[in-house]
């Protein structure tokens, strides 16, 4: 009884083993790589090892499609830069650091002469905004805005916080846009960190970045808001323009301005003593006639001064000098004048002696 008990729980351990040695080897049988023509282009699939699942990417259909940075007007990546190759050029990808993102708006008709009105507002997005008035009737439009796109070649002069593009799906229509209002705003902060103490929105030309006309709405907290008046749509920038160039003293108009001396300007400023301002230099110039023998004068070209001059700065001391030096000889020779004169005989009168009377 016991050996066939035995044998029953032996025949049961294999039968065990062998559906567990079974399960394994279905398990590992079931691990099966992309599976082609099944309608999905899987994980190690492409166009050349499965063309049923996985088709050909069409550069040039405006549908960014697998292996593409963008295709046409589909250029979210990096707008208006995509290459005829449907790659966006090196290091020139949005920016990532605030919120790029492409929006559209759709309309099956615009009327003329009615405001249309496109409203965002996003977080970290300068464009709020866009109001627009057509002369005619314009049918399936759509606005493209790209915001926060990346920096182009040619930059504006002046500090910038964002670039956003404004375009339309079909470009032919933008023509017929007889007013735009641009409504945007910059954070509050970006103005402190920066001092900023203006701010204005510039549309980008062929070569240079003319300002639009605009104006400051309101503030708070976070932000500053401001309104554009444009005739044309595109990229734009929110900027803080430099500071004008401080004017240079006019040299000449009768003010002494900064900067403006005897030496840089003396026409203005005037000179020190004793010069005169000729040609814009301080100089000296002889007075003919005003009793002083100056530098450029002489006894030639100014006898009125410098004769005068001579007899009194030159002449005078040796003339007195001379006088009384012939006055001293004259009084030393009056002194001497007995000594050289012949002596006259004297008369004496002679008494008589005593004795004789």
């Amino acid at each position: 009884m016991k050996r066939p008990l035995a044998l029953l729980l032996l025949i049961i351990a294999l039968a065990w083993l062998l559906k567990t040695e079974s399960f394994s080897m279905s398990g590992a049988s079931t691990t099966e790589g992309p599976v082609c023509d099944n309608g999905i282009c899987e994980t190690g699939e492409d166009y050349t090892h499965c063309p049923e699942d996985c088709t050909l990417p069409i550069c040039g259909n405006n549908a960014v499609e697998k292996n593409e940075d963008c295709d046409g007007i589909d250029d979210s990546l990096c707008p208006e830069l995509c290459s005829l190759d449907c790659k966006c050029p090196p290091g020139r990808s949005r920016n990532t650091t605030l919120l790029a993102y492409r929006y559209t708006y759709s309309y099956s008709a615009i009327n003329p002469n009615e405001v249309t009105t496109i409203n965002l507002g996003r977080p970290k997005v300068d464009f709020m905004g866009l109001s627009i008035v057509t002369g005619q009737k314009l049918l399936s439009s759509v606005f493209i805005i790209d915001s926060n796109v990346s920096a182009p070649t040619i930059k504006p002069n002046g500090t910038v916080h964002a670039y956003f593009n404004l375009k339309m799906e079909n470009s032919s229509q933008e023509k017929y846009i007889t007013y735009a209002e641009i409504f945007f705003r910059v954070p509050t902060t970006w103005t402190i960190e920066n001092n900023i103490k203006n701010v204005e929105l510039e549309r980008a030309g062929v070569e240079t970045w003319p300002a639009v006309q605009t104006q400051k709405l309101y503030q708070d907290l976070n932000y500053i808001y401001f309104s554009a008046s444009s005739a044309k749509l595109g990229l734009f920038a929110t900027v803080s323009p430099p500071p004008p160039p401080k004017p240079q003293p006019v040299c000449g108009n009768g003010i002494i301005e900064d900067g403006e001396t005897a030496e840089t300007c003396c026409a203005d400023a005037g000179c020190l003593e004793n010069k005169t301002c000729v040609s814009n230099q301080c100089k000296f110039v002889a007075v003919c006639g005003n009793n002083i023998c100056e530098l450029t004068e002489d006894i030639t070209s100014c006898p009125a001064d410098c004769s005068v001059a001579q007899f009194r700065g030159s002449s005078a001391p040796t003339i007195v000098l001379l006088v009384a030096a012939l006055a001293g000889v004259a009084f030393f020779i009056y002194r001497k004048l007995p000594s050289f004169m012949p002596k006259k005989p004297i008369t004496r009168s002679h008494a008589t002696p005593e004795r004789w009377s």
